[in-house]
């Protein structure tokens, strides 16, 4: 039976998209191995749904620049230590490296010198990342040391996977002109996420559900959602989720005396919160545009489709690149007063609303995790 081992600087099974490749590969009949980080509470090893799990420190905190380093540094470290005893005893035929960061590909540096496979799927694109996080300029000595490593780790991996169109394109122009970077989207799963009816309610609800941070733009969906309304009663705003943004969120609602109708609900169980979506008539993503959110696709995004919650997004080139305006309905990024027009719309019109969600529904087939996971089999099989 061949083995393989997933490496991951993030939580298992709460990653989402680890989660999805483990149980792909697990029920098509290969070794599961993941190493992934260690939060407070977990064990260091467990069995779970087939996959054996080893947690390592340190988890990531998204601190500062120094404490980046030594996160991604010491993680580095101790994956290498343990992916080389457990490979001493398995013998992994397929080493899968997930970022950030780029650099934890060399954890596999003994595999690859033994000539087993090694896969670095590149979540995101660190440069940008950390030009968006920390306003750098493509001429500072952090971004061009982090282009090095990412050229340096991309030449490394055997095979690449990104999960987009557009990172596609920027990886190929940039470090790998004449090999193709394949495109594995983190689309939703169906066997995890089940599509609930909708419920009859009296309000028409819009919803944000994920990670509250500045960068994914909640508080432009709230104001944009406040000039939509106008303190009409029927119209309501849901936020399902925790972040470092909740608090300056809790001023901007009480500053606009909108407790009543925009209400933080806070972080919400898993199957809960599906629960809770089939109550909502329209998911509103107003994600900031730079020059990294240009480049990245919300899973927020596909489980709205996925579901057949009408959505209005800002007109980020990622997006738009998978949907057109027959499928969502797109806002200029940044704009409350054009982004409330389309809510206003959205409210008023909700029969047209529900032909675009039928419409995106429909086009989400062509990339649905059913289509991802095949294509992500395929490339293992190859080469395992």
């Amino acid at each position: 039976m061949k083995s393989v081992c997933l490496v991951v600087q993030n939580s298992y099974p709460a990653d989402v998209r680890i989660r999805k490749y483990a149980q792909t590969l697990s029920t098509s009949g290969y070794k599961v191995f993941v190493i992934a980080c260690r939060m407070p509470g977990q064990a260091y090893h467990e069995c779970i749904d087939g996959v054996e799990v080893f947690r390592i420190p340190p988890s990531r905190s998204r601190a500062g620049k120094l404490r980046y380093v030594y996160e991604y540094g010491m993680f580095l470290l101790l994956a290498f230590v343990q992916l080389n005893i457990l490979d001493i005893r398995l013998r992994f035929d397929v080493v899968h490296v997930n970022t950030l960061p780029d650099f934890l590909v060399f954890c596999a540096f003994i595999q690859k010198l033994a000539g087993r496979t090694v896969i670095l799927d590149m979540h995101e694109v660190m440069p940008e990342f950390f030009m968006s996080k920390y306003s750098s300029d493509r001429d500072s000595r952090l971004v061009k040391a982090l282009l090095v490593i990412e050229k340096l780790s991309m030449r490394f991996a055997d095979r690449v996977i990104t999960v987009n169109h557009s990172l596609k394109r920027l990886f190929e122009t940039r470090v790998r002109p004449r090999e193709s970077v394949e495109v594995i989207m983190n689309t939703t799963d169906s066997r995890v996420l089940q599509r609930y009816e909708k419920r009859p309610h009296s309000t028409f609800n819009c919803v944000y559900h994920g990670t509250v941070t500045e960068i994914y733009g909640v508080d432009l969906a709230i104001e944009g959602f406040v000039k939509a309304c106008a303190g009409e009663a029927g119209m309501m705003c849901h936020i399902f989720g925790d972040g470092p943004h909740v608090s300056q969120l809790e001023k901007l609602v009480k500053r606009f005396g909108m407790q009543d109708q925009v209400l933080l609900h806070g972080a919400v169980p898993f199957n809960e919160m599906w629960e809770k979506l089939a109550e909502m008539d329209l998911g509103i993503l107003a994600c900031r545009r730079d020059i990294f959110t240009d480049l990245s696709f919300s899973n927020k995004l596909a489980e709205y489709v996925y579901l057949k919650i009408p959505v209005i997004h800002s007109d980020l080139t990622s997006i738009q690149y998978y949907f057109n305006d027959d499928e969502i309905t797109y806002f200029k990024a940044g704009d409350t007063s054009d982004l409330a027009e389309k809510i206003r719309y959205a409210c008023d019109n909700r029969e047209a609303i529900a032909k675009k969600a039928e419409a995106a529904f429909l086009r989400y087939s062509e990339i649905e995790w059913g289509t991802m996971s095949r294509r992500y089999l395929e490339l293992i099989q190859k080469s395992a």
